[in-house]
C-alpha cells in the first residue's frame, strides 16, 4: 500500500486563503464608508465655481456695503451780514398843556446823546391822542420856535409843510402814530420837538392835554 505524501504547498495555500479573504473584506469595508465627495458643483472662498467638466469658472461675488451714510453738514459763511439791532435809549409818556405849553422840548443829550457824528442812525416812534408834528432840529435853532417864522406852515402848491427857518433833519407832520429812522449828515448837537401848535382843538376843554408816548432808538 502506497503512503500518501502530502503536498506542503497545498497546506500553505489552504492557510493563506482566509487571511487574503480577510484582507479584501476589510479594503472593500473601507471604501463603502469613506467621506463622499462634495457636491458636483462646489464654491470656494475666492468666489471660484468648479464645474462638472473640471473647469474652474469665477464668479463675482455680490459685496454689501456697510458704509454709514455721511452727515450732511450746511456751511455758514463767516462773512454773512449781520442785520443791525437796535438800542432803546429812551421811552416816555409826555403831557403837553396845548394852550399853556404849545410844544415840548427833548434834547438828545438829556437822554445819554451829548453830540451826534455823522453816520449815526436813529428811529424815532410816536403814538399821540391829538394829531401831532415831531421833528429834530439843531440845539442852537431852538430859540426860532418862539419867532413868526418858528411855525411850520401849509404849503398848498408843494402839498406839504414848510419849516422855513427851523430845517429840521427829521419831520414826521401831523400825525398820530407813525415812526421813522434818520441819518445825521452833520455833527451836532439835536433836540426832538413834539409841536401842537397845528393841532386841531377842542375848545370846550380848558387847557387842553395832548398825552404822547415817545420811544427813541439807536439803530447800531
Amino acid at each position: 500500500m502506497k503512503s500518501i505524501k502530502k503536498n506542503p504547498s497545498k497546506r500553505y495555500f489552504f492557510l493563506l486563503s482566509p487571511v487574503i479573504i480577510l484582507c479584501v473584506f476589510f479594503l472593500a469595508a473601507s471604501g463603502c464608508v469613506s467621506q463622499p465627495q462634495s457636491g458636483s458643483q462646489s464654491q470656494n472662498s475666492t468666489g471660484n465655481i468648479t464645474s462638472p467638466n473640471g473647469i474652474a469658472v469665477t464668479v463675482p461675488v455680490a459685496t454689501l456695503s456697510t458704509t454709514a451714510p455721511q452727515p450732511v453738514t450746511t456751511s455758514v459763511s463767516a462773512n454773512a451780514t449781520t442785520p443791525p439791532s437796535n438800542r432803546e435809549i429812551y421811552y416816555g409818556n409826555i403831557a403837553i398843556f396845548m394852550d399853556r405849553e404849545a410844544y415840548v422840548l427833548l434834547p438828545f443829550e438829556d437822554i445819554g446823546v451829548p453830540y451826534m457824528m455823522p453816520g449815526e442812525r436813529y428811529t424815532i416812534r410816536v403814538t399821540s391822542d391829538h394829531a401831532i408834528f415831531v421833528y429834530v432840529m439843531n440845539s442852537y435853532q431852538v430859540s426860532l420856535l418862539q419867532t413868526k417864522d418858528g411855525v411850520p406852515v401849509y404849503d398848498s402848491y408843494a402839498r406839504s409843510y414848510d419849516y422855513r427857518g427851523l430845517m429840521p433833519i427829521f419831520s414826521m407832520d401831523n400825525i398820530y402814530e407813525d415812526g421813522g429812522t434818520f441819518t445825521v449828515k452833520q455833527p451836532g448837537k439835536y433836540t426832538l420837538v413834539l409841536d401842537t401848535r397845528l393841532s386841531e382843538k377842542d375848545y370846550r376843554v380848558y387847557n387842553e392835554v395832548t398825552k404822547v408816548a415817545v420811544r427813541i432808538l439807536r439803530v447800531e
